[in-house]
């Protein structure tokens, strides 16, 4: 659990009771020092680690995990993810929400200070006068909160504990339906089209409060049942009752869910139902808007249900009661028409007391007994801790703050007379229009460098300081300054901050790498540290930022999910070569090279793309060749000498000349380019590729060429394709290396001697054939051999653990400490799947260059790519493209030789554990080609030849 210094200062003056002089005081202040040490070291690690946020975009696609940073510029924030090198910064108004998996420590100290507009502040009560109220928050400090802003007080301890926060995985809901194609990304749950349905046991109470968010896609059409029984996936029915039946027609009872919540075209209907009575409220959704944010009580024993906007406001409440009602636990969401997501799902315990009551029309307490005390606060007394009422009458009476539970204040219509400062905010910034200086918070200043007037830029910080200290003194003559801030709903945030309080207002820059904040009824900029940051909430407008400057593309790794573009560089640092322009965000960020993911490239340009570049293999309408089978039986015990990748035969040199079609190759690597096989010898394979300037690879480096197009695609029968990779025992030490597919689809197994213009050279049964080139459709190096490889993979590993050895005895201590960072990889893949590693140098005009050990220079468009991988284990997820797997096995030993429990596994020993040891051998009788009769008794005191065949 994160432990936050905030709380540790709070909480100090505790201790203090040790200042007393007492008996055994060393002894006692030793007992207390050393675990208040131990504290303070744990405190101190606590904020090291910041808590990880994600922050997800309005685009609908991004997310990304990482801590928070303020930024200088006014609506914006920054995050530092392990996805990039440098934090991202996002325009305030493309963020929809920042939220993580941690929960701050339950605040059941002082008490919730609610304003108008929906900010919240958190703290102990310091002063209270007709004009302003001052509260010194754990998290923000002290603040100051204008009086005719003030809306509710309750204490810190009733506000009800966290019982569910998510959607946290799909992890934690049933799916319910067929389709299996719900999803979870970016912290929301989101269901396929039609039909979907699925339930999660999300802990409901009782009573409780619920913060519920939902986007979807086009027409809305969707019930979320909150109440429901355990749910269990009924067995799919039967194809003549699978007849649709329309929702309307087969509504959920009362007996499935308390409260349901069902759209109605584009109005959000609040139904609760028992029996042959019902309620309903409905509450009309703007037009265009896909998604919707709101708080929802409930009492599910006396069917009440009142719905507030985020804000605080009561939209509308209802009453159905049964005289047997249950609480259950779980929720149900059910759609029907479009995509619908699942976005925040918050529970929390409930005490039964709504916020807002429309019992009472003037201000009123309610006390820890319940009683209902109706008076006006105008007054607080800190030294007493006592609240000073007024009752309507003019009576004056003071209760302790203590005893209070709830206090609710009517809108002051009057207003008061404190200073107020109009704002003009049509960009977001807070400006004080009657002062020189911007802000009016020691711990703020605007940097906005639009802004042309910034005031008197001699005056000193220090008496800046001193004469924003004066406007925050509430005992001042004048008083704190309110500023009414213009408002601009799309720059409009929410922030929940960790000590429970909630501020919406507009993001400012504040001093000490802190967040800055201005909201309404609130004096000046309030700010506080990153790590205070709980959870934001962006408005609900929609945000079309500039275009990108590069192909638009998806970068995905563990840390996030970003749409943008990588931005063209020249920059000779390996690490900075591909740098991310995200959607939204101010500038590009350098991908960390020990980050692992992909970039994803989807659009039309791609589309064009692919079909330049996709591959079809055709049939060609010529006549049937004979198989390869019947080629190479034809010419077996023919001898002559195998073809020589440096000598060609009479008219070599001509064929070499004519222009020849490119075909595939394949490296072990999992490259690829397309190219013409010069010769093959017993180096390696000689090619050329306008893809690459390399023109020789060695054996060892080959997974397979092909030479010409196949006139029929071949049949991958598996029992068959498993026994053209079985080895005979007989064979193990020297199996077949190669895999010669013909242009007709036949297989033969052998071993490659050489290539040249017109013949192919294989060894086949100890024996040489050729085999004309234009018969040969693939080659295939077979290099899996594990019976082989185990072998050689220990030699090799001693080897190198010898050299490593070595040369760690002789390398030099300075060296160590100047190793070079890490090159990053990356692997661009084409649409059939195939591509090529290397290490990126430039992006220059779309065009990815770089250099493959294997290839040299290498460049790549991207328009012409699915995705770019890139990380340490590039390497692995290009052999994972791969879907042939020519792994070769041996045949499996003969039962008599297979090993016996407790035995040696000897050919001496295995045979005697059959059960046919000391059994009556059968007689064997066999008929001659003669037609005579043969019995091996008969044939006693002679020789008998057994000629026979036998494998395994």
């Amino acid at each position: 659990m994160l432990i936050r210094e905030s709380r540790f200062t709070t909480r100090w003056p505790r201790m203090q009771c040790l200042q007393k002089p007492c008996p055994g005081l060393p002894l006692l202040a030793g007992m207390f020092v050393l675990p208040g040490l131990f504290v303070l070291l744990c405190a101190s690690v606590g904020r090291a680690d910041e808590p990880q946020l994600r922050l997800r975009l309005k685009d609908g696609t991004s997310f990304v995990d990482g801590q928070l940073k303020a930024s200088q510029a006014n609506d914006r924030i920054s995050i530092k993810s392990p996805l990039l090198e440098q934090p991202v910064t996002f325009d305030v108004r493309s963020v929809r929400s920042i939220a993580g998996d941690y929960s701050p420590d339950v605040v059941d100290e002082g008490h919730i200070f609610l304003l108008e507009g929906g900010t919240r502040i958190s703290g102990a009560l310091k002063s209270w006068n007709q004009r302003a109220l001052q509260v010194e928050s754990p998290s923000l400090g002290l603040v100051q909160l204008r009086r005719s802003k003030l809306r509710s007080v309750e204490a810190a301890e009733d506000t009800g504990t966290r019982v569910y926060s998510g959607p946290k995985s799909i992890d934690d809901w049933l799916i319910l339906d067929d389709t299996d194609k719900w999803t979870f990304a970016a912290g929301a749950l989101k269901s396929p089209d039609l039909e979907a349905k699925a339930a999660g046991n999300v802990q409901l109470p009782k009573k409780f409060r619920l913060v519920l968010s939902m986007s979807w896609d086009g027409r809305a059409d969707f019930v979320m049942s909150l109440g429901c029984k355990e749910q269990k996936k009924k067995p799919k029915p039967a194809a003549d009752e699978q007849a649709r039946v329309r929702r309307s027609m087969v509504q959920p009872t009362q007996e499935s869910a308390a409260v349901r919540l069902e759209m109605w075209d584009a109005q959000l209907a609040v139904v609760r139902e028992v029996g042959n009575l019902a309620d309903i409220a409905v509450l009309p959704l703007d037009d265009g808007v896909s998604k919707f944010d709101m708080v929802f009580y409930i009492d599910q024993i006396a069917g009440l249900v009142a719905v507030y906007s985020p804000r605080g406001k009561m939209l509308e409440k209802i009453r159905v009661a049964e005289d047997k009602g249950q609480a259950q636990s779980y929720a149900l969401l059910e759609n029907h028409g479009k995509s619908v997501s699942l976005d925040r799902f918050d529970v929390y315990e409930w005490d039964g007391h709504l916020p807002d009551s429309t019992e009472y029309p003037d201000s009123y307490l309610l006390d820890k007994d319940g009683t209902v005390i109706n008076a006006e606060v105008i007054g607080f007394d800190a030294q007493t801790g006592e609240l000073q009422l007024v009752d309507p009458e003019g009576t004056d009476q003071q209760i302790p703050l203590e005893d209070v539970r709830r206090i609710l204040l009517v809108e002051d219509v009057d207003g008061d007379d404190v200073a107020e400062t109009e704002i003009e905010a049509t960009d977001g910034t807070a400006v004080d229009a009657d002062s020189d200086t911007q802000g009016t918070d020691t711990d703020a200043e605007d940097t906005d460098a639009d802004d042309q007037d910034t005031g008197d830029t001699d005056v000193d910080d220090a008496a800046q300081e001193a004469a924003a200290d004066d406007r925050r003194d509430v005992g001042s003559v004048n008083g704190p300054t309110f500023e009414s801030i213009a408002m601009d709903e799309s720059r409009l945030i929410e922030v929940d901050i960790a000590d429970s309080s909630r501020l919406v207002g507009y993001l400012v820059p504040a001093k000490k790498s802190r967040f800055g904040f201005r909201s309404n009824g609130v004096a000046g900029v309030v700010s506080c540290d990153a790590d205070q940051i709980v959870a934001m909430t962006g408005s609900a407008l929609r945000f079309t930022p500039d275009p990108l400057p590069g192909l638009t593309g998806i970068l995905t790794t563990p840390h996030g999910r970003l749409q943008g573009c990588l931005v063209e560089t020249t920059d000779a640092k390996q690490s900075r070569v591909l740098r991310w322009q995200a959607w939204a965000s101010d500038t590009p960020a350098a991908i960390s090279p020990d980050q692992s993911g992909s970039i994803t490239y989807v659009g039309p340009s791609q589309s064009a793309a692919r079909n330049r570049r996709a591959k079809v293999v055709a049939a060609v309408p010529v006549e049937r060749p004979r198989g390869l089978g019947e080629l190479i039986g034809g010419i077996f015990g023919a001898g002559g000498d195998p073809p020589d990748g440096n000598k060609a035969g009479g008219n070599a040199k001509d064929a070499m000349e004519k222009p020849k079609p490119q075909f595939e190759i394949v490296f072990r690597s999992g490259d690829t380019v397309d190219g013409v096989v010069e010769s093959v010898d017993d180096r390696g394979v000689t090619f050329r590729s306008s893809e690459t300037t390399t023109k020789f690879v060695p054996h060892d480096k080959m997974d397979s060429i092909t030479l010409a197009r196949m006139t029929s695609k071949p049949a991958y029968d598996p029992a068959k394709l498993k026994r053209l990779l079985t080895v005979p025992r007989a064979n193990k030490d020297d199996p077949p290396t190669h895999l010669f597919v013909s242009t007709n689809g036949d297989y033969l197994r052998g071993r490659l001697v050489g290539i040249n213009a017109e013949k192919v050279g294989v060894e086949v049964r100890l024996s040489v054939q050729e085999i004309p080139r234009d018969k040969i459709a693939r080659v295939i190096w077979l290099h899996e051999r594990p019976w082989l490889d185990d072998k050689q993979t220990a030699a090799e590993d001693k080897s190198k653990t010898d050299l490593d050895t070595d040369q760690a005895n002789d390398r030099d201590p300075e060296q160590v400490a100047g190793d070079a960072i890490p090159q990053i990889l990356v692997h661009a893949v084409r649409p059939d799947k195939r591509g090529v590693t290397f290490v990126p140098k430039k992006l220059v005009d779309g065009t990815l260059i770089g250099v493959s050990d294997l290839l040299g220079d290498c460049k790549v468009q991207l328009e012409s790519i699915d995705s770019l991988l890139f990380g340490p284990d590039v390497g692995e997820k290009a052999l994972a493209l791969r879907k042939e797997s020519w792994k070769l096995s041996l045949a499996a030993l003969p039962k008599a030789y297979l090993e016996s429990a407790g035995g040696d596994g000897s050919a001496s020993s295995s045979g005697v554990q059959s059960p046919l040891v000391g059994k009556e051998a059968p007689e064997i009788r066999l008929d001659t080609i003669d037609g005579e009769r043969f019995v091996l008794t008969e044939q006693r005191g002679r020789v008998v030849v057994l000629d026979f065949w036998a494998s395994w």
